[in-house]
Formats: C-alpha cells, structure tokens, sequence
C-alpha cells in the first residue's frame, strides 16, 4: 500500500481435520484420534528465462498434531526499514471456544495461543525493523465450526507507527488481509 515499498500475499491456505472415535465392548473401552493438515502453498517461480509465474503445490500431512481449522500463510516485503511495525488481528463474530495463534519470522510480530470470541482485537509490535522479508502463518482452532455466520471473519494488517513520546501518534496502514470464515 506505501506504493511499492511493500507488499503481503498469501503463500498458503490450509485446513486441519481432527476426529476422535471410541466405543466400549464390555469392560474394554478403545479411542483413536485422527488428524491431519491439508490445503495449498503458493510460491514465485521463474522459467529459465526470467519469466515469473505463481506455483501452486497441494500440502498433505496425515499425522499433523493438534492442526488448527484454519492456517493462512503470508509473506510481508519491505524494501524501507519502520521504526515500528505493528500487527493487529481484528476479528468479528467469531464462535466460543475458538483458538487463535500467529507464528512470525520476526519473533516480536508473534501472538501465542490464546482464547478469541465475539468482536475485537489483538496485536503486537517490533521496534528498528530493517527493509526484510517476514512470514506470518495465523491459525485458528474453530471449536464449534456451525456457529459460524456470514459475518465470521479475521483480518491481520500490519501498519507503521511514527510519532510518540510526547507527541501524536500516526499510524499508517501497510497492508492488510482478510479472511471470512463462513
């Protein structure tokens, strides 16, 4: 959005499955539990000329612990360094019992697990960021995927802060991405 400073595109969106099983014969009582991760990772490629061109490559892993609902995956570039950079997750309507989590290449962009319901906001931020690549990869554990509506949604954006200490505080927004869940 600051023209071509900057960009966000997604590398990747993917689903979790997770399903318990279990019954009882008698006095034996027996669970399983299966997961898995499946969904799509994109990435720039060029031919042998210099030509770009997007490649889309299908994502299985059967065995994925505790695999969220939802991941999407991002890639931030910056050609200019940010005093600060803030990350924000805004998110709407969104059911009890829903876990969020983003996991970033720049460790102070970061929010651990945490508990999400209703209407509002998280974030986080990094001081003295050098012109940098950072991967992003929001999660979302949707515990009660039927209580979803139309207006179940996420948005991370990531903004420049300028200003402080005293004076006003200009917040400028860099990019954004959004994700409706239903």
């Amino acid at each position: 959005m600051l023209k071509d400073d900057t960009s966000m595109v997604i590398t990747g969106l993917c689903s979790g499955l997770t399903m318990s099983i279990g019954g009882a014969v008698g006095t034996v009582v027996s669970y399983t539990t299966l997961t898995g991760l499946s969904g799509y990772e994109i990435a720039k490629k060029e031919t042998s000329d210099g030509k770009s061109y997007d490649a889309l490559t299908i994502v299985n892993e059967p065995q994925a612990e505790d695999p969220p609902s939802v991941k999407l995956s991002l890639l931030f570039t910056s050609a200019v360094s940010f005093g600060e950079l803030d990350l924000e997750l805004r998110y709407n309507d969104i059911p009890v019992e829903t876990q969020v989590q983003v996991a970033s290449s720049l460790p102070a962009l970061s929010i651990s697990r945490r508990d999400i319901s209703g209407d509002s906001l998280i974030g986080s931020a990094a001081t003295d960021v050098d012109p940098t690549e950072i991967t992003l990869d929001l999660m979302l554990w949707i515990a009660k995927p039927g209580e979803l509506s139309r207006g179940s949604e996420i948005s991370i954006s990531l903004s420049k802060i300028e200003g402080g200490s005293g004076g006003p505080v200009n917040k400028t927004l860099l990019e954004k991405t959004e994700l409706t869940l239903s």
